[in-house]
């Protein structure tokens, strides 16, 4: 039986959930959730298929291709005994295809992993099942080449590998090293207590393996760069995460999550709101406002143009909103505490850009120089603090704007703000003078408190 593509495309583009489509012997499919998409490309959803809860993947145009590719994949695992979630039912013509594959119930390891994302993990049994399960593809010769936290699911019975269309066999132990710095990639220096501990227990089970781990760190740095610049460019097209605005003389990107709360500020006039809410800035180059909106508070800041001249420089570099969204969004993934950003907006009129807003969850704190104490120096905002400056060091970047008044400590956590002057993927040379500018200007806070001013310089220097 062929897969009506026009009827499957209708019953996607809609957006209606639940729908029913029918499939191959009498098996009738129910798409209740959507958990991912890549428009006009792939959709998987939740649902049923006589009865029993699956996990339904639709595959169109070029995609069929990966329809393939998963079930090759699937394949390799089964050889290998490494467990899986198995397929179903499968249809797969020239131009769709469909997957069906049995649901497993538990938890995917990216959102185990968000609940302890600044903690110590690698000691954590769900880190242990991750990092034995890909000991298990190496010792059969496969690497999941698009390897990530969400493609294991773990409850009581262990760990399970999903989406295996990038699943392949492999020969060189250079290609073993690599997807093991991918693994790794995906959590914060500060996850891992010993790193050389951890390349050891890898090497263990392999009999005459050696990996230097002074060069298994540079090459972790460098998949880390790329992994962060590609999840950086996300940020900025429509994707599972990710939502383009464009609506009522307003562009600029969304968090999907909040597309309800964006939608509600440009259909009640976002400046008026700021007026209504209460005012945390006003000035002639941004006005900051606190609004609360369904019992939730959030930030927004409105980038004004002073005048003309300004008006006309602001034409030929990015706004400050998108810098602020993209920086907020950077600082995340390398494990930065900052307030979630929701969404930037740009407007223009007469062809050029105009007002600029950024808007963020509210979070409540006490600025650092209220805060900070000489009793305090081993505290965990301070360690937070050192871990900043280890970090603009490391990925090259830095704040521009480093005033204790955009250092909050919120509990025990130092958090970030005022986003809209930080320089991202800097030379050595320009990376060595915005830290030196924001060591310097941190320090200034301090400059009448030698005691305060030491500690700070032991955090700078850590």
């Amino acid at each position: 039986m062929k897969i009506d593509k026009n009827h499957l495309t209708k019953i996607i583009d809609s957006g209606v959930l639940p729908a029913g489509i029918p499939f191959v012997n009498g098996v009738g499919l129910e798409l209740t959730e959507l958990l991912r998409e890549i428009k006009g490309k792939r959709y998987v959803y939740r649902g049923f298929a006589n009865g029993k809860s699956v996990v339904i993947k639709c595959f169109l145009g070029s995609k069929v291709r990966e329809a393939r590719r998963e079930i090759e994949g699937l394949k390799l695992l089964d050889e290998a005994a490494i467990k899986t979630a198995p397929i179903l039912w499968q249809v797969i013509d020239p131009s769709v295809a469909i997957l069906v594959y049995q649901f497993v119930d538990g938890e995917d390891l990216s959102k185990r992993y968000q609940r302890q994302e600044f903690a110590l993990v690698d000691k954590e049994d769900w880190f242990l099942a991750a990092f034995n399960m890909l000991k298990e593809f190496h010792q059969a010769k496969l690497i999941q080449h698009d390897i990530h936290l969400g493609n294991f699911i773990f409850n009581d019975n262990g760990l399970v590998a999903i989406d295996t269309a990038t699943v392949r066999k492999v020969k060189h132990a250079k290609e073993f090293r690599e997807n093991v710095a991918l693994f790794l990639a995906q959590f914060y220096d500060c996850n891992i207590g010993s790193l050389t501990e951890l390349i050891d227990y890898y090497c263990a089970d392999f009999a005459g393996q050696k990996i230097d781990t002074q060069q298994f760190r540079d090459l972790l740095l460098q998949i880390q760069k790329k992994r962060f610049d590609k999840a950086l460019s996300k940020t900025m097209r429509d994707c599972t995460q990710y939502q383009t605005i464009s609506k009522a003389g307003y562009m600029g990107m969304q968090q999907r999550e909040y597309k309800g709360v964006v939608a509600h500020l440009l259909d009640n006039d976002i400046d008026k709101l700021m007026e209504n809410g209460e005012p945390l800035k006003l000035g002639n180059s941004s006005t900051v406002s606190l609004v609360e909106l369904e019992n939730k508070a959030y930030v927004i800041k409105r980038y004004n143009q002073k005048n003309l001249l300004v008006l006309l420089k602001r034409q030929f570099r990015p706004s400050r909103a998108k810098t602020s969204w993209l920086a907020a969004n950077w600082l995340t993934m390398i494990g930065i505490h900052t307030p979630k950003p929701v969404a930037f907006l740009e407007t223009s009129r007469g062809g050029l850009k105009r007002e600029a807003y950024f808007i963020a969850e509210y979070v409540k704190g006490v600025e650092l120089k209220d805060k900070i104490s000489a009793s305090d120096e081993n505290s965990g905002y301070l360690v937070d603090l050192s871990y900043l400056f280890q970090m603009m060091q490391r990925y090259r970047f830095s704040h521009g704007d480093m005033k204790a008044t955009n250092l909050l400590v919120v509990g025990s956590s130092l958090w970030v703000t005022d986003l809209d002057a930080v320089q991202l993927n800097l030379s050595q040379k320009k990376s060595g003078k915005g830290f030196r500018k924001d060591s310097q200007r941190l320090l200034k806070n301090w400059q009448d408190d030698n005691e305060i001013g030491e500690i700070i310089k032991r955090c700078v220097n850590t």
